[in-house]
Formats: C-alpha cells, structure tokens, sequence
C-alpha cells in the first residue's frame, strides 16, 4: 500500500507494559487523567500467564516471517475462554499487526478498531491515539479513504501539533478520495511543508513534487514555478526538467523554455517523440532551422522520433529552410510517399524546378497527380491551378511541348493561374 508504514513501535510499547512489573506508581498526567475517567478499571495492565506464553511463541513466528502458524496460535488461546480485557487488546493488536503484513487492510483496521474500544482504560493514552492514527493509515490503504479520514481527522482534534508526516499523509488521502479534493490536499501539504521547515527540516522531496501536481492541477503556476525549480536544482529528475519546460510555456516565458528544454536535450532527459519534435519547433521558432533538422534526423534515425508523414515533412522543411537541399531531397521523397495527401510531392517538383531537374520534377508531379486523385475530399491539393502550371514547365523544359500545352490549357481554368499560362500558350503558338 503506497505510503503506508505499520507502526511497529506501538507494538513494541504494548508489550513492553505487558512484561514489565507494574509496582511503579509514577504516572503521567494523561495517566492520571485517563485514571481518574476510567477508576480502577485501568489498573489490570499485566498479561495473564497462559497470554504471555502465547504472545512469546508468536513474536518469535513473526521474527521468522511465519504469520500462519502465529494466527493459528492467536486463534487457539482467543477461542479457549473469555479472555480478560487487557488480553484481548494484546491479541487484537498482534491480529492487527498480522492482517497489515497480509496486506489485509481492512480485517487489520476492525483487530486496531477492537484494540482501541478494549483498551479505552487500559493502554496509555499516547498509544491510543496512535493506534487510531493507524486505524485511519489502514482503510486508507484499503481506499476506504473517508472513513480513514475521519478517524486521522479525530486524531488531528487531539493533536494540535502534529508531526510533519501526518500532515502530509492527510493531503495523499484527499487525493485518493473520489474525487480528489485538490484544494484540500494543497492546504495539509502545504503545512506539512512549512511545519518541516519550521523544525528546521528538510521537507521530503514527493511533499515538493506533490505541491507542484496540486498547483498545475489547480491552475496556478506563478506558485508552482519556484518549488518545480527548485526540485530540478535539488532533483535533477527527467519529469521536473519537463514540468519546469512546461510551466514555462504556461507562463508565456518562451526563451526559459526553449533553454530548459535545451538543457534537457543535451543531458539525455527527452526520451519521447514529442518532446524531440516540439524540442526542434522550437529551434525553427527562434530562426535556427539547421539545428532543427540535425535533432530531427538523429531521432528518427535512432528510432526515438516516430518515423510518420508529419514529422518527415518537418524535417525536410527544417533542411530546405537552412537551404541545404541535397539533406532535404530525400526525406521529402519519403515523406511524399507516407502522406495521405500530395502536398509534399508538389513541394518535392518545386524542388527539382529550383534546380532544373527537370526529369526528376516531371516525375514528382506525376506522383502528386496519382496521389491527389486517390485523396480524400478535405485533402485534395488546394493549389492544384499551380500544379498543372509548374509541370507545363517542367515539360515544356524538358523539350515535351504537346504535353506542356495540354497542363498550360488546364492551368487556364484557376484565376491564379490563368495569366501565365495564356503567356505559355502564346509562345508556343508562335513556336
């Protein structure tokens, strides 16, 4: 059960009054308290002999991680006679101890619930109280969360002044409650927190982590930002460096992004797809294109960049942006085959045009023709006027001038387009 730690020494306390003489008369004042409510039923704090026998063999199963062998003795001197109350409460505790190793939660919270109703006048009142504390830890971890919450909050009324891990145990019970009370959980962690310090402690690093998860949730970044910087100064941790890139961006603080994220990228920590691609967005994004393309193609290459239509096209895009076309060529060639639509292959026979490989353009408008009439409605090529257009030159170029004017005369049915193509047509004719 996560967060859950059996108090072994309020066991260890139990049954060190039950061996222990008890001809002392000094007491406490909540003894004397507890005495004075109680009357002279809360003076039978000895074990009776055949009790104590039994709660000896079974320490010594327990030491041995036998926990069978050591109920089956609780159940044999449990169901023999009517057992004096203070035997009971030693039992019931040993059954509480037993069932929280079972990681029987429940059936351990009902053995402390008996503990705590037999031993009301018998036990000191600190182990009372600890063991309603345990009560409340246990059906929280059996996620029983509300009825663990009242009895961790009847401890609290009781304890003015608790310890720092108590405070933090109620905020991890208000997010286990469906559904979670995130403003609750900010309030006892956040004292949690201030009590640690307040101690001259050092709060634990997941009462921090979970003061940022509770301000994200709750919208409030301004508040998260110093703690999750924090943590990556104290925690240099994978997730803090990209809750700390992503609070930025939140924050509209664009230039600490893009340098978290950087910082990040160089010390190993972006292991997703997406973070490498919005990693090289954001190098496009601040005009350094080369720097885009080179992450891009090592993530693909190193298979850490999903290897889709969408990502190809951006880092060809990144490459022919940096002008370094030969780089691009390629991958726009494979882009132009994974994609639906026949966008990247019109940018491909630009490409070729620039370069007046002419050949090569013919054939990449021949393959964005095949694709744009295979596409699907909302994906046909919206400037498909040009199209025609450029591969009347490409073949006109080529020395294919029937074919030339057949791309031209369609090219005049597009308004963009129409201009020029008339121009192409007048000077064939006149060829």
């Amino acid at each position: 059960m996560n967060g859950f730690s059996w108090n072994k020494m309020a066991l260890g306390a139990l049954v060190a009054v039950a061996v222990v003489a008890t001809s002392t008369m000094s007491m406490t004042s909540a003894a004397q308290a507890q005495s004075a409510q109680c009357g002279k039923s809360s003076g039978n704090k000895v074990l009776s002999p055949k009790v104590f026998r039994v709660i000896e063999d079974v320490q010594k199963l327990l030491e041995a991680e036998n926990l069978g062998e050591a109920m089956m003795e609780l159940d044999g001197i449990k169901n023999k006679n009517e057992l004096p109350a203070y035997d009971q409460t030693v039992l019931y505790q040993f059954y509480g101890q037993i069932y929280a190793e079972r990681e029987q939660y429940i059936q351990s919270a009902q053995a402390l619930e008996r503990v705590i109703r037999l031993g009301e006048c018998i036990l000191p009142p600190e182990q009372i109280s600890q063991t309603v504390f345990n009560v409340g830890q246990l059906y929280i971890g059996a996620e029983q969360y509300r009825k663990g919450m009242n009895y961790l909050q009847s401890w609290f009324d009781k304890n003015p002044d608790p310890p720092a891990s108590a405070l933090a145990f109620m905020a991890s019970a208000n997010l286990g409650i469906d559904p979670p009370n995130y403003r609750e959980a900010l309030k006892w962690m956040l004292r949690a927190v201030e009590k640690s310090k307040s101690m001259g402690e050092e709060p634990k690093e997941n009462w921090y982590s979970t003061l940022v998860a509770l301000y994200m949730e709750n919208d409030q970044m301004r508040e998260a930002l110093p703690i999750i910087e924090l943590l990556v100064k104290k925690y240099p941790k994978r997730n803090y460096w990209m809750q700390l890139s992503y609070v930025y961006g939140e924050l509209n603080r664009d230039a600490d992004q893009f340098a978290t994220l950087e910082s990040a990228y160089h010390q190993g920590l972006l292991i997703k797809s997406q973070e490498l691609v919005y990693l090289a967005q954001l190098y496009m994004a601040n005009s350094i294109p080369d720097r885009a393309g080179d992450i891009m193609e090592e993530g693909i290459k190193a298979g850490k960049i999903e290897r889709k239509a969408e990502n190809l096209r951006f880092m060809a895009d990144a490459m022919y942006t940096a002008k370094e076309l030969d780089r691009a060529i390629p991958w726009y060639e494979e882009a132009g085959k994974a994609s639906a639509t026949a966008d990247t292959l019109f940018m491909l026979g630009q490409i070729y045009m620039q370069q007046e490989e002419w050949k090569k353009a013919i054939k990449a408008f021949e393959s964005m023709f095949a694709k744009d009439r295979q596409a699907h409605k909302d994906d046909k090529l919206r400037t498909i006027g040009t199209a025609h257009y450029n591969m009347g030159i490409a073949l006109y170029s080529d020395g294919r001038i029937r074919d030339a004017k057949r791309f031209f005369t369609n090219a005049k049915s597009y308004k963009a387009t129409r201009k020029g193509a008339n121009q192409w047509l007048k000077r064939i004719a006149s060829e």
